[in-house]
């Protein structure tokens, strides 16, 4: 007795099979479906990489799940600008102690890459934000109430360089307030 084994699709015939359902999808739909393809090489051989920075409803949900979910670690802010406590870990909602008696706040950032961060808070605190040499950075855009959770009261985008800045935040009445930021390139991976 022989046995018959199945003979295998040849790659051309394959592509063959994808145009033709690609054009079958397209005249019943009028639509053309999309294509997953896998990344080119770059010149180098390197798969090429560079991807559009994230919208900002993106970058607004993100933040809503990690002022609700966290990770979170608390923080005590200082009245003096050079002590204030570090709040640069990506994705964290930091739980800010904010200073009394209705005055300014010190935290620091440090940036290790050059880019746009957006900073959230959960309540509508003045945000001012310095490099190292004292210099104001205005941020690029700002708004208040937004996002998809009711929760940011404040979004402020900057373009910082690599290096440590201070964020003033007040003078307020407000006691705490929520921090988190986010890079407008960020992937969505926990750093």
């Amino acid at each position: 007795m022989q046995h018959l084994t199945p003979a295998r699709p040849n790659g051309h015939l394959l592509a063959l099979g994808s145009l033709i359902l690609m054009a079958g999808l397209t005249a019943c739909t009028g639509t053309t479906p999309a294509v997953s393809a896998s990344p080119r090489p770059s010149p180098s051989g390197a798969a090429a990489s560079a991807k559009p920075p994230l919208t900002a409803a993106a970058l607004d949900t993100d933040a809503c799940e990690h002022f609700d979910k966290g990770p979170a670690a608390p923080v005590v802010a200082t009245a003096t600008a050079a002590a204030g406590p570090l709040v640069s870990k990506a994705h964290t909602r930091f739980d800010i102690t904010l200073s009394a008696g209705n005055q300014a706040s010190y935290v620091r950032y440090a940036s290790s890459k050059a880019g746009d961060m957006v900073f959230y808070l959960n309540k509508p605190v003045p945000l001012a934000v310095t490099d190292d040499a004292g210099k104001v950075v205005t941020p690029s855009r700002s708004a208040t109430s937004v996002g998809p959770c009711g929760t940011i009261q404040a979004r402020h985008q900057v373009n910082l360089g690599v290096g440590t800045y201070t964020l003033k935040l007040g003078p307020t009445a407000e006691t705490a307030a929520q921090f988190v930021a986010i890079s407008t390139d960020d992937t969505g991976e926990e750093k």
